[in-house]
Parts: C-alpha cells; structure tokens; sequence
C-alpha cells in the first residue's frame, strides 16, 4: 500500500538477459526493498520480440512475496526503448493479459492516447497503475509541476510521478513547493516527487517531509536515474533523521 504516510522504497532491476537479470535480483532481494522495479528497456534486441511475460513470470518467482513494478521506459522519457505510441500500447497490454504485473508505470505526459488504453486495460485486471512523467532538462515553476500532477491523477494514474532536473537549489525547492501543494489536496493521489541528479538528493533524503510514497534506491551498484542512493544507507539516514522512518 502506497500513500499511508510512510515512504515505501523501491529497487530498480535491470539487465540484457535472463541471465543477467537473475544474477542482479539476488543483490536487489538482499536490500530488502518494499518494491521491485524490473526496467523492462534494458533487455538487449527488440521489445516487441522479447519474452516480457516469460521472463516476468520468472522474476516474480525470485522476488517472492516482493510486489515487482513492470516498467518500459522509452528514450522519450530517458530510457533505452525506441518505440511509437502504438507499440507501446501493444506491449503493455500484451503484458497485462500474459504476465500480469503487480503493478506498472505508464509514461502519460509523452504518450497520452496510449496512456489512456493501458490504464484502461490495466485497470480491468485490477492493476494498478503508476501515471508518470519526466524532464532530464530541467525543473518547471511549481504550478506547472501540480499541473502535470492533475493531469496524471485525471488520466486514471492510481499512484502520480514526476522527476525533473534542478540547475540550483531554487529548482528542488520548486519540487517541495509542489509537493506540499499537491499533499494539501483533499483530493490528492499517493505521488512521487523526485529532482534527480546530486543537487536533487535532498527529495531523496527528505521524502518523508515531502509526504512522497516511493523512493527508488539502488543495490548492487546498478541505477537506473541520477542521483539515486543506494537502499542501505538511504535508510540510514532516514533513522538518522527521522527515527523509525528508515524502519518502514
């Protein structure tokens, strides 16, 4: 459960082959985290032939009772898939009918009409979905960052994320800003807030404050976006900071 007030952290997975993919989940299952993320892009060749369903049956056995987030980023987004709108489409929705996923993340800002028929899909099966968007060049004004958080939530996103980029302290305070708007929504959907990169750590550090749901760390020394802690000495912190929060 996402949203209850404490921060629930996730492990990215990634890697070209089933092989390579059962080898790291084992570092990433030793981290102990709440969520698993297999990074779907980083498998080697084509998505569209790639066996998304086979290989997530498999990992979904490793991970145990570990719920896995199914995500296929595009370089739209920052990621290593090139596809169009409708391939996109058909793969998720391939994946939801075959493999079923705990949960998956759709890119809603850079591909709308898609977005749309996923939730849609994915939502008749009862998964949930996480709406996201993100920016690799810059931070918008605060307004902008609500904005696109609205939209998201409006388009069906059971769980909202934005990451952005800052270029000063100003740009993550503008990450905070937004949060604390979007928090004192009565209305509001669990979200994820995150400015990347080393300036941006403090949205990692401090997403407690924030009242962020997720936080992605890493294990084993893999990442899959800048910035990201790795999961055993984020906690750290979080004890350090705020308790029994790394706890959670």
């Amino acid at each position: 459960m996402l949203g209850g007030g404490d921060v629930k952290i996730c492990i990215p997975l990634s890697g070209e082959t089933w092989d390579v993919l059962s080898e790291r989940i084992q570092a990433v299952k030793s981290a102990s985290p709440d969520i698993i993320e297999w990074r779907i892009d980083s498998l080697a060749g084509s998505i569209q032939k790639a066996d998304a369903a086979g290989i997530l049956r498999k990992i979904r056995n490793e991970a145990g009772d570990i719920p896995v987030l199914c995500t296929l980023r595009t370089a739209a987004e920052g990621g290593d898939c090139s596809i169009d709108g409708d391939a996109y489409r058909a793969f998720y929705k391939e994946l939801c009918e075959a493999g079923t996923p705990d949960a998956i993340d759709v890119e809603i800002c850079s591909k709308p009409c898609a977005a749309a028929e996923i939730i849609a899909e994915a939502h008749g099966r009862n998964i949930p979905v996480i709406g996201s968007c993100h920016n690799f060049q810059a931070t918008p004004q605060a307004s902008v960052i609500l904005k696109t958080l609205k939209t998201m939530a409006a388009a069906g996103a059971d769980i909202v994320k934005m990451a952005v980029y800052p270029h000063s302290e100003a740009d993550v305070d503008a990450v905070f800003d937004a949060a604390a708007q979007y928090r004192s929504m009565e209305d509001h959907r669990p979200f994820i807030l995150i400015s990347m990169g080393e300036a941006g750590k403090r949205t990692r550090i401090e997403a407690l404050q924030a009242g962020t749901a997720m936080c992605f760390a890493t294990a084993g020394g893999v990442s899959s976006a800048p910035g990201q802690i790795p999961a055993d000495e984020l906690r750290r912190i979080w004890n350090e900071k705020n308790g029994n929060a790394g706890d959670l």
